[in-house]
C-alpha cells in the first residue's frame, strides 16, 4: 500500500510541475496576436483607381496593387493558407516562433526616445504580392510599398510597425497613424509584419476571444484524480491499521 501511495504522490508532483510549464509556452502570442490579420484599407489614387497598396518610386508614377494581387496571411491561418508559397508560410512560422520563444527580439531601441516602455505585439501576419512583375519591381533598391491597415487605434496612439527579413526584425521605413483608426506603413520589402503598441494602448476589443485550453484542462483533471486516489488510499490504509490494532 505504501508503494502505491508513493507512486501516486510522485505522479501528482510530476503532473503539477508539467501543467504550468505546458501552459507557459503559449503565453506570448496566443493571448495577443493569434487572431485574424488586420484588414487593408482601399485607397483611391490620383487617377481614380481603387487599390490596397501602391509601389512607389521617386520621379515615376505609382504602380497600383489591387485587392486580388495582395494576400494577407495572419499567423492564425497558416495551416489553411493556400494562396502563397510554402516558404512564405515557413518564414511566418519562424518569425512567430522566434518572438514566442524569445530567440529573436523586436529592436524598439532603434526608436530612441520614442521607444515604448511596455510594448505589446498586437498583430503578426504576412503580406505577399502574388504578381511577379510587382515582386521584381519592389526588389529595386529605390522602390517601396505603401499599405494602409484598419487597426482601430486611437488618434494619439503610436504604432510600431516592423518587418522580418533574414532572421531579424527591422522598423518600417515609415509608419503613420492617420487619426481615423487606420495606419499607413511604408516597407522596402514584403514579408512577415508586426504591429506593436504600448500595453496601455491595447483595447480589450482588439484581443481575440479566449479559448479554453483542452490540454491544460486534461492536466488539471489528472491532478484531481491523483489527489483523490491518494486520499482514498490513505483512508483505506488508516482503517486497516485500526483493525490490526484491535
Amino acid at each position: 500500500m505504501k508503494k502505491v501511495v508513493t507512486i501516486l504522490v510522485v505522479l501528482l508532483l510530476c503532473i503539477s510541475l508539467m501543467a504550468p510549464a505546458f501552459a507557459a509556452g503559449e503565453d506570448f502570442v496566443r493571448s495577443i496576436s493569434y487572431k485574424d490579420g488586420p484588414q487593408t484599407v482601399p485607397v483611391t489614387t490620383v487617377d481614380n483607381k481603387v487599390v490596397v497598396a501602391v509601389l512607389v518610386k521617386s520621379g515615376e508614377d505609382d504602380v497600383p496593387v489591387y485587392k486580388d494581387q495582395l494576400v494577407i496571411t495572419p499567423i492564425s491561418a497558416v495551416d489553411e493558407a493556400t494562396k502563397v508559397p510554402a516558404e512564405v508560410i515557413d518564414t511566418l512560422k519562424k518569425a512567430y516562433d522566434g518572438l514566442n520563444k524569445g530567440t529573436t527580439k523586436l529592436p524598439f531601441e532603434e526608436y530612441g526616445n520614442d521607444a515604448p516602455k511596455s510594448p505589446v505585439v498586437r498583430d503578426i501576419f504576412d503580406a505577399t504580392l502574388i504578381h511577379d512583375d510587382h515582386v521584381k519591381y519592389l526588389a529595386n533598391e529605390d522602390v517601396h510599398i505603401e499599405l494602409t491597415f484598419r487597426l482601430g487605434v486611437d488618434a494619439d496612439v503610436q504604432v510600431y510597425a516592423m518587418s522580418y527579413l533574414d532572421g531579424q526584425w527591422d522598423p518600417a521605413k515609415d509608419t503613420v497613424n492617420n487619426g481615423d483608426g487606420t495606419v499607413t506603413i511604408s516597407l522596402d520589402h514584403l514579408c512577415p509584419i508586426v504591429f506593436a503598441v504600448e500595453a496601455e494602448d491595447l483595447h480589450a476589443s482588439q484581443l481575440p476571444e479566449k479559448k479554453e485550453d483542452s490540454n491544460l484542462m486534461l492536466w488539471v483533471i489528472l491532478l484531481v484524480i491523483c489527489a483523490v486516489c491518494i486520499v482514498v488510499l490513505s483512508i483505506v490504509a488508516s482503517k486497516k491499521k485500526k483493525k490490526k490494532a484491535e
